[in-house]
């Protein structure tokens, strides 16, 4: 009996599936093996080291140096950043007031963007300024738009 092109196709693929398993079995089969290169198969990310702690030498001199808290500048820094994020909050708000779920929807996906930000800089000299000034800036955005949109 003579085999059929079916047959003879089937036969074809067998030897190149069993290649497959085999490699798949074989590879990473010592204990803790993730895979080299030559498997093809990448090995861990390298990890890293965390930031130097050199960059942020200036954040312990100035919290050390009794220095006192430099008021005047501060709040400059800080009712600008709420301007500036006012503002933007409430030039958003007024482009979709047509579609007031949507106003809402982008304003909260925009203040959930900023959220981390402010909380990383809250601690931070400098940055705590700017971190006030946003969060403020938000607040007052979110009145002044329900205020005169509504």
């Amino acid at each position: 009996m003579t085999a059929g092109p079916a047959d003879q196709a089937q036969d074809a693929v067998a030897p190149e599936q069993d290649a497959v398993a085999a490699e798949r079995a074989t590879v990473g089969t010592e204990p803790d093996s993730v895979g080299t290169e030559q498997d093809g198969i990448p090995g861990p990310p390298e990890r890293r080291p965390r930031a130097d702690p050199e960059d942020w030498r200036w954040v312990r001199e100035i919290r050390s140096s009794g220095e006192p808290t430099p008021w005047a500048p501060g709040v400059a820094l800080l009712l600008f950043s709420a301007l500036l994020v006012g503002v933007a909050i409430f030039v958003l708000s007024s482009g979709l007031a047509d579609v007031p779920l949507m106003a809402v929807l982008i304003n909260l996906v925009v203040a959930g963007g900023l959220a981390p930000a402010v909380w990383l800089t809250r601690t931070l000299p400098v940055l705590r300024w700017v971190a006030g000034g946003v969060a403020l800036g938000i607040v007052v955005g979110w009145f002044a738009a329900l205020i005169f949109l509504a």
